[in-house]
């Protein structure tokens, strides 16, 4: 029987939410030009691309992250675990948080 669960973090950004909810939202294929050491595509799987309920399917390389008026971001990840043995995905979460970074320092104005 598979365990479900969600893990929640926040990461401090100085762009602002709106611009990083847009470019997640419209243009999750930006991600990939962004931070191409992390995200190399997304597929749209199912459903159109913005709207609510879409399936997005990401290509990514995973590294172990790094560690350093500001808004926070959450990242609200659900998952299923198919069994206790089967550790919790902490290292994941600390790895989209570091996407989030990358795609802040991005949109900030130079």
């Amino acid at each position: 029987m598979a365990l479900v669960g969600k893990l929640i973090a926040h990461v401090e950004m100085n762009s602002g939410g709106k611009v990083l909810h847009d470019l997640l939202r419209h243009k999750p294929h930006d991600v990939a030009s962004i931070c191409p050491d992390k995200v190399h595509a997304c597929d749209l799987v199912s459903g159109q691309r913005g709207a609510v309920g879409s399936t997005i399917s990401w290509h990514y390389t995973h590294v172990e992250p790094k560690q350093d008026g500001k808004q926070l971001g959450t990242w609200t990840f659900e998952f299923e675990k198919p069994n206790v043995s089967v550790p919790y995905p902490t290292v994941f979460m600390d790895y989209l948080c570091d996407i989030i970074k990358d795609m802040d320092n991005h949109c900030i104005p130079k």
